[in-house]
């Protein structure tokens, strides 16, 4: 008898687990869940940049200044507002050639608390505001990589109150707690992505290059936000122009890339 148990149920050997999301069908690191009178499996594509049934398609991509260098901004506003969040969950993916820019900042209804990402010298800052105080950490890898590389790469950011983990692609994960923080992001009701506006109403802290598949706790702030300025969408990551004009010449990257846009 005990020999039959085994031939039917070998898995009980090794603990129970969900035949649907075993293997996991989920590309990209997407969350396999299984739900629903089938029993099949879903993937949740949200901290994946990818959308589709297993996380394996490309979002759409939101050119900003392209080749022309003008300001580009998408705004989203959280309706309604979230209040008193205590967790955050915040994946995007970028691509740039360019040095300096504001990739995507999170900010209450006064301004006064925030999230922000944005690329300096070629690498990536976090900055964060929930009580009075900003605290900035450099994410930094062990080999020293740069980001305004003209490749696609994927951000992710969680804060548990004032746990903090933040990462690029596969490299390391930096992970620290916030000092003098309240752990609560009170207000949270905008998300700008590529620019920032001033007082007088001008675009600042301009991004050129590539944004795509945001998602915000569940908010797709690129797909559902509004654009002002240079913003162009498209579903391939390149796109062409029309480079006979021999005035107007491109050089083709180290790496035998397009340059961003081409």
């Amino acid at each position: 008898l005990y020999s039959n148990l085994l031939t039917v149920c070998p898995s009980v050997l090794h603990g129970c687990f969900d035949s649907a999301c075993y293997p996991n069908p989920c590309y990209n690191n997407g969350n396999c869940s299984v739900g629903g009178a089938s029993s099949s499996a879903t993937c949740n594509c949200d901290m994946t940049t990818y959308t589709g049934q297993f996380c394996r398609d490309d979002s759409l991509f939101h050119f900003f200044g392209g080749q022309s260098k003008k300001c580009g901004l998408i705004k989203y506003t959280l309706v309604p507002a979230a209040i008193n969040q205590e967790s955050d969950r915040l994946a995007f993916g970028f691509t740039t050639n360019d040095l300096e820019g504001l990739l995507v900042k999170i900010e209450s209804d006064t301004g006064d608390q925030f999230i922000e990402i944005r690329l300096k010298d070629g690498q990536l800052v976090l900055a964060i505001n929930l009580n009075g105080i900003v605290e900035t950490r450099n994410y930094q890898t062990g080999t020293g990589e740069r980001f305004d590389d003209n490749r696609y790469h994927v951000v992710q950011l969680r804060r548990d109150r004032n746990d903090v983990q933040f990462r690029v692609d596969n490299f390391e994960q930096l992970e620290f707690s916030l000092k003098g923080q309240s752990g609560v992001f009170r207000n949270q009701l905008y998300i700008y992505a590529g620019a920032t506006v001033d007082s007088k109403g001008t675009l600042v802290d301009c991004f050129y290059g590539i944004l795509s598949g945001m998602v915000f706790n569940g908010h797709r702030a690129l797909d559902n936000g509004i654009s002002s300025g240079d913003v162009i969408i498209s579903s391939t990551k390149y796109i062409d122009v029309d480079i006979t004009n021999r005035t107007h010449t491109i050089t083709i990257m180290a790496d035998g890339s397009c340059p961003l846009g081409y």
